[in-house]
């Protein structure tokens, strides 16, 4: 039976052009695998096809499975190209997209993953990277997955496939059999039904083809179908359908009291165990192991694998078996597992999980601390706290170490406000400490609580303590006083934790030195100084293979080279982006993203600006990340200013005022108030001008003065405006970035202009030109996200009025708009060029209105 999702999928893969990422879902017993393997079949034949599915392995071991599939069907290849390539590469991934990209170069490729819904957070994660990496390669990849036990991780790929272009990401459901096919599939099974029968199974199953089977056992298990496989029962014997499950119990009728028993520890083991194991444990003979193991194979039970290795064919199987065993028998195989694993290997996580599943929490501790922090060492902190949150589960009084490795997980991971939990939980059982104050001032820092952590470290006496907190104590205090405008006094600080960092050779602390001085640099408006402490950072962040440092990094960088060159900027915001999605820091990963969002509102790519903030806000609400919030609606807040929507702008903005004044991040907080006050003044609901307690050389103080600039503008007071905005944009260029005041600068030849001063508008407009052009975003196009030229005298209210073109051409009539606007007053032969370039590409007669 041909099934119509497979010959559309093979005909994308035949013409691949557009779609290349497809999402294949289906339920259970639906057929998936066995259409995905016929799919490799059909795909080899005119390309190559990788397929792998669903296993209990690492990220590392995961992907170097598929690269070993490879090698064994292109042998030549085993000496040749991924040998060079591993060399080259820092982990399995890189090695697997390197050799992918080389094999795609002469070959359409196939690759997929089935099981989806099974896959842990860093595979889930390694895949994505590996679609972003190889989207423009004549490769195709099907997502396979049961949709009925979709879990967090496909959820989030899920959103985070919306970021690659339109088109590329298509999603196919398999249905299941047609009448027809059913019959066919129970006749070609050579059963020998009545109608009504199957006419019953169709209608109870809707055609799936795993519970079709599962009902013919089950009829056959009970007797309403012979040994011939005839129908002997009646109408009336017809059967309920039952879940797959208890179908599937019917099938183990046919297992001995010795294969369930074997098969008991087998599922207790894991979903791969090795025989050999089970026999020693339960004191098999090699006889009656081998008659065991062939019953089962012959069966389908299990599958073989290598050295000695099997594992269930279904995972079903192993649950059904696990499940029909009392809890006492069940901690009495675990208590059995364990026992043997203590004797005969170094796994502290298996011997560990094995007692605690036993009940014997005394004995489980010590293996699922000792595994977490090799998690820990390895910087695996996501499964580091997995383990550690099961040994303080059992542990009433716990240790020191494991309460403070609970914290460092978490702050490693992003998550401040869990971390402090752990801080409180550490208060009630110890002294006051030194290493938790620290620890504690660390996560307010990083939430932008500086009040909070100020008031820790300032009970600190620095002289007193060992360099291992000290470096933390003037990384903080250096932080904070960035944050604070305070520079001077950040810079003694972070210039001590450097120094105590390269003393210590700690990798990470040096890195994170570097880029802490980065970052006053950066503040203090020496951005070239800025860019050279954040390379040095990324050096060794790459050293320690830190992915959360790597994407901080290149964040930081993009912020630089967009005052120098757009695209390059972008290019840095993708790798940080792929970073922080393989650190796993959800948190940072949303961030970057909204980041990103800025660099596409300002270049005009306004659409992609709103879908990179809507995967942010979707995100942030399966993670329950609140801290970043703030960002989310402030960038919403941009977008609807744009279209002109100032409530609903201004509604975001006291969302994100509320959410940054909740945590303490006064800065932020500060900021959004004169954007808010900004926004009033546009609509002309605010009076006066804002009121300023900084310096006015520092950052706040200038982004005062720029706020009061733009209010002085909407209140009609275009001299006073003008003036102000290009003195406080003097002392803000270089020490800003270019989105950072981009709409100052935009706004800056406009204020010239209606104060009447036309050779300052014509020097300022150039100026503006020239500042512009190197970030390849059209030099007027930022007008059009301020509604400031309705000031221009003389505008001609009819143009707003032509509908047609603002929903059909968007973005290029309001760019026309404000070329027509300038073009009225200045007469710029360069303008006119422009407006006759728009109007003819979008079909405008804009000649009425230059006249």
């Amino acid at each position: 039976m041909e099934r119509s999702e497979k010959k559309k999928i093979l005909d994308i893969f035949n013409a691949l052009k557009g779609e290349r990422i497809l999402l294949l879902k289906g339920e259970e017993g639906i057929g998936k695998t066995y259409i995905l393997r016929e799919l490799c079949d059909e795909a080899s034949k005119r390309g190559f096809c990788i397929y792998t599915k669903y296993s209990e392995t690492p990220r590392e071991e995961f992907f170097y499975s598929i690269i070993e599939s490879i090698k064994k069907q292109m042998p030549s290849l085993r000496l040749g190209v991924i040998e060079v390539l591993s060399k080259k590469a820092t982990d399995n991934l890189s090695t697997l997209i390197s050799v992918i990209s080389v094999l795609a170069s002469f070959k359409s490729i196939m690759i997929i993953f089935d099981d989806a819904e099974k896959y842990g957070r860093e595979v889930i994660d390694g895949i994505f990277f590996l679609l972003k990496s190889l989207q423009e390669s004549n490769l195709m990849v099907i997502i396979a997955y049961d949709e009925n036990f979709i879990g967090e991780n496909l959820r989030q790929l899920f959103i985070k496939l919306k970021e690659l272009p339109e088109g590329i990401v298509s999603e196919i459901e398999l249905s299941g059999f047609s009448m027809d096919d059913t019959r066919k599939l129970i006749k070609g099974m050579n059963y020998d039904l009545p109608e009504y029968v199957i006419e019953k199974i169709q209608n109870a199953t809707q055609g799936n083809p795993g519970k079709i089977k599962d009902i013919l056992l089950q009829m056959k298990a009970s007797g309403l179908i012979d040994k011939d496989n005839y129908w002997v029962g009646t109408f009336e014997d017809l059967p309920r359908v039952r879940s797959r499950k208890i179908a599937q119990m019917d099938l183990m009728n046919i297992l001995s009291e010795d294969e369930i028993e074997f098969l008991l520890y087998a599922s207790a083991y894991g979903h791969e165990f090795r025989a050999d194991h089970i026999a020693e444990i339960r004191g098999m003979s090699n006889e009656k192991l081998v008659s065991i193991i062939n019953s089962l194979l012959n069966k389908n039970i299990i599958e073989e694998r290598e050295n000695s290795t099997y594992k269930f064919s279904r995972p079903e199987y192993q649950e059904i078996i696990y499940n029909s065993a009392s809890s006492i028998k069940k901690r009495y195989i675990h208590k059995r597992i364990a026992e043997f694993l203590e004797k005969s290997c170094r796994c502290p996580e298996t011997i560990g999980r094995h007692y605690y599943l036993a009940g014997l929490q005394d004995r489980a501790r010590d293996y699922l601390l000792e595994a977490s922090e090799i998690k820990f060492r390895e910087g695996n902190y996501r499964e580091s706290y997995e383990l550690l949150k099961r040994y303080l589960e059992i542990t009433p009084e716990p240790e020191k170490r494991s309460l403070y490795m609970a914290i460092d997980d978490l702050i490693k991971l992003g998550k401040y406000r869990e971390a402090l939990n752990y801080v409180d939980m550490a208060k009630k059982r110890m002294v006051d400490e030194i290493d938790l104050r620290i620890r504690e001032a660390y996560i307010y820092y990083n939430i932008g609580d500086y009040q909070s952590a100020e008031r820790i470290i300032s009970n600190i006496e620095e002289k007193k303590e060992r360099d291992e907190i000290l470096i933390l104590y003037y990384l903080i205090r250096g932080g904070i006083g960035i944050r604070r405008l305070n520079l001077e006094e950040a810079e003694k600080g972070l210039k001590k934790a450097l120094d105590i960092s390269l003393k210590l050779g700690d990798g990470y602390l040096i890195a994170t030195s570097y880029k802490e001085l980065g970052n006053l640099n950066y503040y203090s408006g020496n951005l070239e100084k800025a860019y050279e402490y954040y390379l040095q950072s990324l050096n060794f962040y790459e050293r320690i293979m830190d992915y959360e440092g790597m994407s901080r990094i290149y964040n930081n960088l993009s912020l630089i080279e967009i005052n120098r060159d757009a695209m390059k900027a972008l290019d840095h915001y993708q790798k940080s982006l792929i970073y922080a999605d393989m650190s796993g820091n959800i948190y940072l990963s949303i961030a970057i993203r909204l980041n990103i969002s800025q660099l596409y509102f300002w270049t005009g790519r306004v659409k992609e600006a709103e879908k990179e903030i809507g995967i942010g806000f979707e995100l942030s609400k399966i993670t329950g990340e609140l801290e970043i919030r703030h960002s989310i609606y402030s960038y919403l807040a941009d977008i609807f200013v744009l279209k002109g929507d100032f409530d609903n702008a201004l509604k975001n903005l006291d969302e994100a005022i509320r959410i940054s004044g909740d945590m303490g991040a006064t800065f932020f907080r500060d900021v959004y108030e004169l954007r808010k006050k900004g926004i009033l003044a546009m609509m002309g609901r605010f009076e006066g001008e804002i009121s300023c307690d900084y310096d006015r050389n520092t950052i706040m103080g200038i982004n005062y003065d720029l706020y009061n600039s733009i209010i002085l503008l909407y209140q009609g007071k275009f001299s006073e405006a003008s003036s102000l905005m290009d003195e406080a944009l003097s002392r803000a260029r270089g020490r800003f970035t270019i989105l950072d005041i981009i709409i100052f600068e935009g706004n800056l030849p406009l204020a010239y202009l209606l104060s009447g001063d036309i050779e300052k508008f014509k020097e300022k407009y150039d100026s503006l030109k020239s500042m512009i052009k190197s970030l390849n975003i059209d030099f007027l196009y930022l007008h059009s996200f301020s509604p400031a030229i309705n000031l221009l005298e003389g505008r001609d209210p009819e143009l707003e009025k032509e509908e047609k073109f603002m929903v059909e051409n968007g973005l290029r009539f309001l760019l026309l708009k404000t070329y027509i606007a300038y073009y009225r007053v200045s007469r710029d032969l360069n303008i006119l060029e422009r407006i006759k370039n728009i109007g003819n590409e979008i079909g405008f007669n804009y000649k009425h209105f230059i006249e």
